[in-house]
């Protein structure tokens, strides 16, 4: 009773999903879908057409032959028939194949497109998430097209439903006793594909965390920085293993699956060639005792076969769609996440032309699917144009206390003022385009040194004067000359002639953006930590300088950068040890005097 339920409940999502794919591709090509559907229909019919008007040409020319008379015009016209079923279909499938691809191809790009709009619409809280990345992880296994292949599997099972309705009511006329015996003969196929189908599915979806470590391992034969640790600390003998144990243990299972699979499909086969015997012989009797033609029997025969063969088809593309429905819904599922953090219905759009006063009122947090708690009741207020710099140990909550002023996460407790106002109440992407973010682990974009700078400004047109101006500011423009087509060039050596800067030069490239920003609010997380002492120091000036009049909220390991801060907070086991400027602190002996003077001391002795 269980594994009926089961079963019925399978075939409910196999349908659900189905149908949610095939609307999805109908929504966006409406024109395309309906082509594709009816040149399916009429291939599937005309099949039928040419064997029913050869078999009338071979009735035709026995009939001919046994009374001796000369070319009739019904033969003239069953030829004529016979031709142009060959001839259209021909010009039908050539028709097809061009926009099957075509549609094919845009159904592509709307999911990838629909992917894009759906990640960005999330939180990084969301994204960050276990659940997230586990559904995202088993999605990825079997690729996003599987959502478009499985909108154009639909008009397989159209074509296959079509031909055989066509060739059961012929055979239905002939001897309703072969319709029953292709169907019996086509069954077993079914459940073959479908149970081991299943089988293969579950082995995949049982994969995760194994694919996982595969996958880990191996980009450390991709990505070429990650290639030199594999050398120095001789670790691709240990890396193989992994991938080799991985592999051989799924593949053993997949062979063994592929065996059992094997023997129960000859036994199918067995089977249907049983069917076809008991067909022939039925229809070879009715034509010996004269209840039909020769050119009948030719009918029947074929489209016997036809029947059969589409039977199994379709049983195959049935089997077909309900594992890419498996794999759809994998994507359905990701598409469908909600996001954690909620957005207002009526966010408010502060019109500010200078930085508004921001306020953590006793805020507390702990990541989404955890219990730790990493900033507990932080309490500080920054005015506008002031600069904070944020300083402790490594994992004291520094990071995260800036994620939550880009309002990455919610507090779990306590509230960010903005200007009074509470940061939930303010429109999200309003508030993002009032800050300007460089973090720790910034990206590096893979274009022109030009729009590598500009891209903080996306919805502008690029202004080349403020490019080279942010450039020179952020100490980039030495090397952006140097290069052959200067801001011109690519910056990644996967393009013909691109290059591929160094740390420092990528970091630079960062703060070149943050500078092109100009928001009101600068948020900069450890932003020289690749860059030479003599370079951060001009880059400093001259962010002091750009930013003037401007918040700015500073991470930095290097005490020397954060002296001329207005404030400097001391954050320690995610708690607020000290707030002041760098006199006050220095003159209350605290912990900022502590590790000031204990970075001091080692810079001195370095000298």
């Amino acid at each position: 009773m269980k594994d009926d339920n089961k079963e019925i409940d399978s075939l409910r999502v196999t349908f659900a999903t189905t149908k949610r794919a095939f609307l999805y591709a109908y929504k966006k090509e409406p024109g395309l879908m309906t082509l594709n559907l009816v040149l399916n229909i009429l291939l599937a019919g005309l099949v039928y057409l040419q064997l029913a008007s050869f078999s009338n040409v071979v009735d035709q020319i026995v009939l001919i032959k046994d009374n001796g008379s000369f070319i009739t015009k019904a033969l003239v016209t069953n030829s004529i028939i016979l031709a142009a079923s060959f001839l259209i279909p021909a010009i039908l499938q050539n028709i097809y194949r061009r926009y099957s691809e075509d549609l094919s191809m845009v159904l592509s790009t709307h999911v990838q497109l629909h992917r894009i709009d759906m990640v960005t619409g999330l939180d990084v809280g969301t994204i960050e998430g276990a659940e997230f990345q586990t559904k995202l992880e088993r999605a990825e296994q079997w690729g996003i097209n599987c959502i478009s292949n499985l909108a154009m599997m639909v008009f397989n099972i159209i074509r296959n439903l079509t031909g055989l309705i066509v060739s059961a009511v012929i055979l239905f006329t002939i001897n309703p006793w072969l319709v029953f015996l292709a169907v019996i003969g086509g069954v077993p196929s079914y459940f073959i594909q479908k149970k081991y189908g299943a089988k293969l599915y579950d082995l995949y979806h049982e994969r995760t965390d194994e694919s996982r470590i595969m996958s880990d391992r191996n980009s450390f034969f991709k990505n070429p920085k990650k290639i030199i640790e594999v050398a120095l600390f001789n670790l691709a003998e240990r890396f193989k293993k992994d991938v080799k144990d991985a592999n051989v243990s799924f593949d053993n299972k997949v062979v063994n699956l592929g065996k059992r699979r094997s023997f129960a499909t000859f036994g199918a086969d067995i089977l249907s060639i049983v069917c076809l015997l008991l067909a022939i012989a039925f229809v070879t009797i009715q034509t010996i005792e004269g209840q039909i033609l020769v050119g009948t029997l030719l009918l029947a025969f074929a489209t016997y076969t036809s029947f059969s063969s589409v039977v199994q088809d379709f049983y195959a593309n049935i089997t077909k769609t309900e594992n890419q429905a498996r794999y759809s819904k994998r994507w359905f599922d990701l598409f469908d996440t909600k996001s954690k953090m909620l957005k207002k219905l009526d966010p408010i759009k502060p019109l500010w032309t200078i930085p508004p006063v921001i306020e953590f009122q006793n805020v507390y947090f702990s990541y989404p699917e955890t219990e730790v708690v990493v900033l507990k009741n932080i309490s500080l207020t920054l005015k506008s144009g002031e600069k904070l710099a944020i300083v402790g140990l490594n994992g004291a909550g520094k990071t995260t206390l800036i994620k939550l002023l880009c309002r990455v996460y919610d507090p779990t407790e306590g509230v960010i003022l903005i200007d009074g106002v509470d940061l939930k109440e303010i429109d999200l992407d309003y508030w993002h385009e009032s800050l300007g973010v460089l973090f720790q682990d910034f990206s590096n974009f893979q274009m022109t040194a030009r729009e590598a700078i500009a891209v903080s400004r996306p919805k502008e047109l690029i202004n080349d004067e403020k490019v080279i101006h942010s450039a020179k500011a952020a100490e980039a423009d030495e090397f952006i000359e140097k290069l052959p087509n200067k801001y011109n060039h690519l910056l990644w050596k996967g393009f013909k002639d691109g290059v591929e800067l160094s740390k420092g030069q990528f970091q630079r490239m960062a703060i070149a953006r943050i500078l092109y920003r100009d928001a009101l609010i600068s948020v900069l997380d450890e932003p020289t930590s690749a860059i030479d002492a003599v370079a951060e120091e001009k880059i400093f000036e001259v962010l002091e300088t750009k930013m003037t009049g401007k918040t700015v909220v500073l991470i930095s390991h290097r005490f020397s950068t954060v002296k001329n801060a207005d404030k400097i907070a001391v954050i320690e086991h995610g708690e607020l040890q000290e707030i002041g400027s760098h006199k006050e602190l220095m003159s209350k002996s605290g912990r900022y005097h502590e590790l000031y003077t204990m970075q001091a001391s080692r810079y001195l002795e370095s000298k």
